[in-house]
């Protein structure tokens, strides 16, 4: 729990950087994962916990990154394994449903530290969101014969340095694609805003705040962190992710996963994720709030343009040196 709100703040904005340096990081490891298949030669160590979800070993990674790792993480991993037929739409759309989460960073840090004040508030929520993950697996796993699935090892021919380069690359453009829409969602954030104007609703209310972060996830750090019966509400749209993550979902999934069946077992999910949160949570987070109420609130803003377009910059120069290291060779 932070009194200074000078270092609270300091810290919320080292926060935002982090979470933009993890997006590549992971893109970057959840690629190299599925090209290299790497962890195949240790999956017979996820076992105990693969009989339990009913979900082949060899996709027990996938969980736990995408679980860890943000949003789009999963989808991504999962979209290679239908490249290389290995699942089916189908199938990958299904298993998408619970490898879906916004990781520690945004949950703990940005909504549990700089929105209420208190990390464990943040880690009641993302404990909230990773048992009704986990939970749907050992339910829809079973229901739609997902326990049936067996992957085969697979060679990989290509040395770990060319897959290392290339990992980088493919995580470069995929981070380019995230960062094309999210600079596209702030325009569509004004639109929203001046729609909530038009409809005589605050921006700042909480119905005001839930639509916008409906539409962008981010805008949820603009909640009164004085508030605990918002609380169950804030893990459902963290839990689903809003219109903007799902747009990136899109932007990378190229058509490889069925994404509208994912969608719709993922609000369920997260309607169960809010279920979760009240029935285990509720009475524990409610005297971190109130002790809350004594310090004073930290007013949080999360800029994704200018972090966006930076990377956009970075990402564009990279390809560029890579393209004139090229040219020299030839």
């Amino acid at each position: 729990r932070f009194k200074d709100t000078k270092v609270a703040s300091s810290l919320c904005k080292f926060l935002e950087n982090e979470i933009n340096c993890q997006n590549i990081d992971f893109n970057t490891i959840s690629d190299y994962i599925i090209s290299t298949r790497c962890f195949d030669y240790i999956s017979h160590t996820f076992r105990p916990i693969a009989r339990i979800l009913g979900l082949d070993e060899k996709l027990v990674p996938v969980l736990i990154i995408s679980n860890v790792g943000g949003y789009p993480i999963g989808i991504r991993m999962l979209g290679g394994y239908v490249k290389r037929k290995e699942l089916t739409e189908k199938q990958a759309g299904i298993i998408a449903s619970y490898c879906f989460c916004s990781g520690p960073a945004f949950t703990i840090g940005t909504i549990g530290v700089c929105v209420y004040n208190n990390n464990r508030i943040g880690a009641a929520v993302y404990a909230s969101i990773i048992i009704a993950n986990l939970l749907t697996a050992m339910i829809i796993n079973r229901l739609f014969g997902i326990n049936k699935i067996k992957l085969e090892s697979q060679a990989v021919s290509e040395s770990i340095e060319s897959k290392i380069i290339s990992s980088v690359e493919t995580a470069s453009k995929a981070l380019f694609s995230m960062c094309s829409v999210i600079i596209a969602f702030s325009v569509v954030i004004v639109a929203v805003n001046e729609l909530l104007v038009f409809m005589n609703i605050s921006e700042k209310s909480i119905i005001g705040i839930i639509i916008r972060s409906i539409v962008d996830v981010t805008n949820i750090v603009n909640i009164n962190g004085k508030n605990f019966v918002i609380l169950p509400v804030v893990t459902f749209v963290i839990s689903l992710g809003g219109l903007c993550v799902w747009a990136q979902c899109i932007k990378l999934n190229n058509k490889r996963i069925d994404l509208l069946r994912c969608f719709l077992l993922r609000i369920v999910v997260s309607v169960l994720s809010a279920v979760i949160f009240y029935t285990l949570f509720s009475e524990i987070c409610k005297d971190f709030v109130s002790a809350n109420v004594r310090n004073p609130h930290i007013i949080v803003n999360i800029d994704n343009f200018v972090p966006s377009f930076c990377l956009i910059i970075m990402i564009f120069l990279f390809f560029l040196k890579k393209r004139l290291a090229f040219k020299k060779k030839v």
